[in-house]
């Protein structure tokens, strides 16, 4: 029903687009809502265009949920349902519906990372390691070896949590969060600098067009990540 729904918001009749947004507007207070849009957006069998339109319903419905003063008193089942899930949707998706959900993952994070999520760095930079040991297992061509959407998936999500830090105010509370980031997200990345740089120099004008863009694009955001800290004023 649901992913009639979702299908029925991107059809041109307006009365049949409107009652679908109906019917996905009364369901939301259902507390496995979100987790099913979630499931949805990972569904390899659905139209990317479906696809994408869940993922742009469920960060809007996140942008609702934590707006509301109160939600922290709400039932965490859902929530923490929903954090179970996404970190290994993101990694898996195609790049258009996974910006989507990219953008999901920083309204969760800057409203629960790290006190109420203090597993979410940890959870992406092992993807990290995960792409480093694959390099090592390829040592004629390492980029062979790595899942790059994953990779790309990680370090967008966490350049999105890391992009947060210049504009906030500096606090003990603020210090205290870039430091947990850095914990989980520092060693991984000195790790994967050293790789990154051997792809970037090894032959990489002999690679075609896209893979080029992939493997620059990866060692772009690995610049987004490290940089936030020091406009932040850490050292």
């Amino acid at each position: 029903m649901l992913a009639e729904a979702v299908s029925k918001t991107l059809v041109p009749n307006v009365d049949e687009r409107r009652a679908a947004e109906a019917f996905l507007d009364s369901k939301q207070s259902t507390p496995t809502f979100a987790v099913s849009i979630l499931q949805l957006v990972a569904l390899d069998s659905f139209p990317i265009p479906v696809r994408q339109a869940a993922a742009v319903y469920l960060k809007n419905y996140t942008s609702r949920y934590y707006a509301q003063a109160d939600w922290e008193k709400q039932p965490a089942d859902a929530r923490n349902a929903l954090k179970g899930g996404i970190v290994g949707v993101v990694l898996s998706v195609p790049v258009i519906v996974r910006r989507q959900l990219s953008e999901v993952l920083a309204i969760m994070a800057e409203h629960e990372y790290p006190t109420l999520w203090p597993t979410l760095t940890s959870e992406l930079s092992a993807t990290l390691q995960t792409a480093v040991a694959a390099a090592a297992g390829s040592p004629q061509d390492p980029a062979a070896g790595i899942k790059w959407i994953a990779l790309q998936g990680a370090l967008e999500s966490l350049a999105a949590i890391f992009e947060r830090y210049p504009d906030r105010i500096r606090s003990n509370e603020l210090y205290s969060e870039i430091n947990c980031s850095l914990q989980h997200t520092a060693p991984r990345l000195k790790e994967l600098f050293p790789v990154m740089a051997d792809i970037v120099c090894t032959n990489l004008a002999a690679r075609d067009p896209k893979a080029i863009e992939i493997i620059v694009g990866n060692t772009e955001l690995m610049a987004r990540i490290f940089l936030p800290p020091q406009l932040a004023g850490h050292t």
